[in-house]
């Protein structure tokens, strides 16, 4: 790369950090208001890391939206949700499941493609709708129940 690409490449970044800054600004009044954890604000993404169930719904009511809620690849037994705020894709990673998931490990059955067909252990993400009482007064808690 030539100074003169060096040079635009800057400029580039330069401007896409001022966009940055501009929309920190403009939504300054909501990140301070949220509760107090850290995230971290790059490119077209706005991302927590580690939050308790209880931070993530604050964090989310904040922003409202749909969400969209997956296993975490980032720990056992965390989740991953996603949504967007003014253009803005905002994810939390590894936060603690609500008290209506768990998750499993199951065994699947992979056909066979360029191996054989073989069996594999994963884990999913299963959420019911209404927990039962006995549940949530236990996750809230901090007490896990027995298998």
């Amino acid at each position: 790369m030539n100074v003169g690409e060096q040079i635009g490449q800057l400029i580039e970044e330069i401007r896409l950090r001022a966009k940055l800054v501009r929309w920190v600004r403009k939504h300054a009044q909501l990140l301070s208001a949220l509760p107090d954890v850290n995230f971290v604000v790059f490119g077209n993404r706005l991302d927590f890391d580690n939050l308790s169930h209880a931070d993530i719904i604050k964090v989310i009511r904040a922003f409202g939206g749909k969400w969209q809620k997956s296993e975490s690849a980032g720990g056992i037994d965390k989740v991953d949700y996603k949504g967007e705020f003014d253009g803005k894709m905002v994810r939390f990673w590894a936060g603690e499941p609500p008290p209506s998931c768990r998750i499993v490990e199951v065994e699947e059955d992979v056909p066979e493609q360029v191996i054989p067909a073989h069996k594999k252990k994963v884990r999913k993400l299963i959420c019911t709708d209404h927990p039962e009482p006995v549940t949530v007064a236990l996750a809230q808690a901090n007490i896990k129940p027995q298998p």
